[in-house]
């Protein structure tokens, strides 16, 4: 009965928004539920890398952090010196649909300093930052200038030390019919920097069109079999 009525309010609502919405994850392994890096690329340098970790303390520096929030792994940057981190992944991106970025990002800087040395590099100077950055693929992997399509953070000057986990979003809808590229990097040469990734998602929504003349008559057959169960009550009662 509890699905009867269930099957009567959706054609109901289907009249009066005939549409259905669907949502697809565009990203590989956004959770890291696999246990590794799988769909991602990554590149380093000195010390350091990303892992995939499902603990509360760092692997090489021994810090707390907090459980991965979406199931049990999650993506976390760490080193025991100077380095530089690159996480990344290319998605294509349809050309239909809205297209929303979100992940959840944590992170801690023990060196209390953010410094950007207008690199991603370890050497060449003090160099403590971490970016998420929506880039063009033909761009160098390290670019920061013109190959930077849209940033989505980047922690300088009195911006907080210790952030997260927190829930990042930005629309991507301009970049519809492209090839992105989503990367997160890290640099550190002046104390540990740890950087944690989870849910990592470009979401697609679209609305698939429902045809009227079906909701109609489901919502019919459903009235009629609800009429005919409640005539065969009151012939029983009778």
């Amino acid at each position: 009965m509890k699905t009867l009525f269930f099957g009567i309010a959706l054609a109901v609502s289907l009249l009066h928004s005939p549409m259905l919405a669907a949502q697809f994850n565009l990203v590989t392994n956004g959770s890291f539920e696999t246990g590794d890096l799988t769909g991602w690329t990554e590149v380093n340098s000195g010390d350091g890398q990303f892992s995939v970790e499902s603990g509360t303390v760092t692997p090489s520096s021994g810090g707390p952090i907090p459980a991965p929030p979406d199931g049990t792994f999650a993506s976390v940057s760490d080193q025991g010196g100077a380095g530089s981190h690159i996480l990344y992944q290319d998605v294509s991106i349809p050309t239909h649909g809205d297209i929303t970025l979100s992940l959840l990002l944590y992170y801690n800087n023990r060196a209390n300093v953010w410094v950007d040395n207008g690199t991603l590099s370890e050497s060449g100077g003090a160099n403590q930052q971490l970016r998420v950055d929506i880039m063009d693929p033909s761009a160098a992997v390290d670019d920061v200038g013109t190959g930077v399509l849209m940033n989505i953070i980047k922690p300088s000057g009195s911006d907080p030390f210790t952030f997260g986990y927190n829930t990042l979003s930005a629309d991507l809808n301009q970049f519809a019919g492209q090839t992105i590229r989503l990367r997160f990097a890290e640099v550190d040469n002046q104390l540990f920097l740890n950087m944690a990734i989870d849910d990592v998602r470009i979401s697609q929504f679209i609305g698939i069109p429902v045809d009227q003349p079906l909701a109609l008559l489901l919502l019919i057959l459903g009235i009629m079999i609800l009429a005919t169960i409640g005539i065969r009550r009151s012939q029983h009662a009778a």
